[in-house]
């Protein structure tokens, strides 16, 4: 320590015992505690005094570097006690904003770890949509044009709303087991091999084999629905009625899956199988919460099958 820094603990010392001595502190007060930090700021800073200068002269020189020349000793801690605060004040406004940065990193972080991964599931939706159809699509080219050798095929379409309801789907579903109604004959649609019985909404099998099913329900939220939560499940099932079975309904395919409660947002349910059917069965699409079928364009929501061998 430099002979100006032990004059200046000297004064500050003197100042400290005055204090005591008149009973007025405890312990140092604020005064001197600014004083000897500013004095040891200045000094770390290189700002060397004149070796004639008294304790006085010092202060008074303290004071100009602050900007408060000719001050008392007394004021000239005060002014040496508002560059503390201030110095403080600078202090947390730094820990403040390297805060503020570390959480605006650690959102980011999170946000950049978080995203991939839900982009991830929409882009396995994406593919799996993708891919039956194309699968349909290829289906529809491979439509045959005479009845010579080809195998059973079949490609049903959503019907075309009608005009007379807002709804695309009401008047087009069986409610009482919300079986849906196909199109069968008009625009992409095609029956090669296959029947299709409007009393029943069924495709009825050929012969006995193996076949490719295929299908696709998409799904949106009407303004006028209601929904129970933020979220809307839904099943979307093929179901097989055979002879053999008296008649009665055996799942073949099923879909879980959900979407928010929102009308701006349209879910696509893909599903694809292979399966052994016998000749005469019959197969149905039964769908949960047929409101919200749309059966607007036949290419978001259709069914279809293919014999395989």
């Amino acid at each position: 320590m430099c002979r100006w820094c032990l004059k200046i603990e000297l004064l500050l010392n003197a100042h400290i015992n005055r204090a005591c001595k008149n009973g007025v502190y405890r312990k140092p007060c604020e005064y001197c505690c600014a004083f000897l930090f500013t004095w040891r700021s200045l000094h770390s800073r290189g700002t060397m005094l004149p070796t004639s200068v008294s304790e006085s002269s010092a202060l008074q020189l303290e004071a100009m570097e602050l900007g408060a020349p000719h001050l008392e000793e007394n004021q000239l801690l005060q002014v040496l006690l508002k560059h503390c605060r201030k110095t403080r004040r600078h202090e947390c406004l730094s820990r403040f904003a390297m805060g503020v940065l570390l959480v605006v990193t650690l959102g980011i972080f999170c946000f950049v770890r978080i995203i991939p991964q839900d982009n991830y599931s929409i882009r396995k939706d994406v593919e799996s949509t993708e891919y039956v159809s194309e699968y349909a699509a290829a289906a529809r080219q491979a439509e045959p044009r005479t009845m010579k050798d080809e195998k059973p095929r079949a490609h049903l379409t959503s019907p075309s709303p009608p005009e007379s309801t807002s709804s695309p789907c009401a008047e087009k579903l069986n409610h009482s087991r919300n079986i849906l109604k196909w199109e069968a004959h008009e625009g992409d649609a095609y029956t090669h091999g296959f029947k299709y019985e409007e009393r029943d909404r069924a495709l009825i099998v050929p012969q006995d084999g193996f076949y490719s099913l295929y299908l696709q329900i998409t799904y949106r939220k009407p303004q006028s629905f209601s929904c129970k939560s933020n979220t809307i499940h839904f099943i979307v099932e093929v179901v097989k009625r055979s002879d053999s079975y008296s008649n009665q309904d055996t799942e073949v395919m099923t879909t879980h899956d959900w979407m928010p409660c929102d009308p701006k947002y349209r879910k696509s349910v893909p599903s694809y199988g292979v399966y052994q059917l016998n000749k005469k069965d019959k197969l149905m699409v039964r769908v949960s919460e047929p409101d919200l079928v749309d059966l607007s364009n036949e290419r978001l929501t259709y069914f279809g099958a293919l014999l395989t061998n």
